[in-house]
């Protein structure tokens, strides 16, 4: 199966576009470790930021013009929606929780700005430079994460990590290394997977490296969605064992998400049905979730009941996200203030009410313009899928960035290039 764009030869040398690539990728995949032992938590924005202001220059001089069509009008129309909205918030929310809220939801578009001012070459060169950065880091962090198992999972307070990695019951066991956010690891793996299929990158010990890294991070998210592109990208059975494939990786990775008992999971499922019945009951009293099983799931069902009274949402940076700790707004009392509901789709369904799946649809579709090839599609899709539901998706560290370069690369080198089937 060849998913490069074109035919074209493995020698990347050293050129400005490669070496961009590399140190805007190094500050990507380094920024958790520099959150969690500096406690500086804005290198990712700074990196947006300085993409940003190289697209806009690439732009200019390369003088390119949006033409307007019917395809760009589907993607202009829900951006309106969501932007409607956020004047909506702005009578309630302060304007500081709007602002941040907004940056989360749009910031993938500076990726596009930037690769689609480049040549095809250069943005060959620019891919090429993030991968290596990337995989020099992992491989660094691969040889601390075996050190943690062979001899100490403290050993990584000799980088500055906080006693927390190592000590708390969330983290013993899941030894990551470097990085303190376990998604902004292991997804990150996955996505730089798909990039090097694209890339057409052939050593075989290089892809078994970052099945072992997905495989150790204990992430079962990651595992599901790595072994659903692993289908996607290289298999190509009927659409029955596909369709079988897909719904029994599902079935697994619902009952072994995470170490509850398979009566657990009954229950959670009791507890959203209670919540949506108590809907339409007249008394309108909802489960509050006190004897939550499971922090996502609590919020999830939350939001649910936030919807059912609220089909705007609350507004902007009101719920679910860091971006609520900027506001002030009251929230009724049977809403318990969150600022990370472990669930992308939880927080987006609290503030955005039905706009949340204008945003899904806006975001699919994006993506699907920029990818006509189905499998890549599929794959990548599978990323957004199960890392909104069970991760904090957009607005978590690293792998986003890594999701919106691959995405926009592939839709700069589609202007030119078909990828086969």
């Amino acid at each position: 199966m060849n998913y490069l764009l074109h035919q074209r030869g493995k020698n990347y040398c050293l050129n400005k576009y490669f070496l961009f690539g590399f140190l805007v990728s190094l500050s990507i995949i380094s920024s958790d470790y520099i959150r969690y032992s500096l406690g500086i938590g804005i290198v990712d924005k700074i990196v947006i930021f300085l993409i940003f202001m190289c697209g806009v220059i690439n732009l200019i001089q390369n003088s390119k013009r949006v033409k307007v069509t019917t395809g760009l009008l589907f993607i202009i129309f829900p951006i309106f929606i969501i932007l409607l909205h956020s004047f909506y918030s702005l009578f309630f929310v302060s304007p500081m929780a709007v602002l941040y809220e907004m940056f989360r939801l749009f910031y993938g578009i500076v990726f596009f700005i930037y690769i689609s001012g480049l040549s095809g070459i250069q943005a060959d060169k620019f891919v090429a430079g993030v991968l290596y950065a990337a995989v020099s880091f992992l491989i660094i962090n691969s040889t601390i994460i075996m050190a943690q198992f062979i001899v100490s999972p403290d050993i990584i307070k000799y980088f500055g990590m906080p006693s927390v990695l190592w000590t708390s019951n969330e983290k013993i066991g899941r030894w990551i290394g470097l990085f303190g956010n376990l998604p902004a690891y292991s997804i990150t793996l996955v996505v730089l997977f798909i990039l090097s299929t694209i890339m057409g990158f052939k050593k075989r010990s290089y892809y078994i490296f970052l099945a072992a890294c997905i495989a150790l991070s204990t992430s079962k998210t990651a595992l599901i969605i790595f072994i659903l592109v692993v289908i996607f990208l290289y298999f190509k059975p009927s659409l029955g064992k596909m369709l079988f494939i897909t719904i029994t990786t599902l079935a697994i990775g619902f009952m072994l998400y995470t170490d509850d008992s398979v009566a657990n999971k009954i229950q959670q499922i009791s507890n959203l049905i209670l919540s949506i019945s108590n809907f339409s009951s007249s008394s309108h009293t909802f489960y509050t979730l006190d004897n939550s099983i499971d922090w996502r799931f609590n919020n999830i069902l939350t939001s649910i009941n936030i919807f059912m009274n609220n089909g705007f949402g609350l507004g902007m940076g009101t719920w679910g996200d860091f971006s609520s700790t900027f506001n002030q707004k009251q929230l009724p009392s049977f809403i318990r203030p969150v600022d990370m509901a472990d669930s992308y789709f939880a927080h987006l369904l609290a503030e955005l009410g039905v706009i949340s799946f204008i945003y899904i649809f806006l975001v699919v579709i994006i993506v699907r313009k920029a990818i006509p090839n189905t499998r890549i599609f599929c794959a990548l899709t599978t990323v957004i899928i199960f890392s909104f539901l069970t991760t904090m998706g957009f607005s978590d560290s690293v792998w986003p960035l890594y999701f919106f370069i691959t995405v926009a690369y592939l839709s700069s080198r589609n202007k030119n290039y078909a990828l086969s089937e």
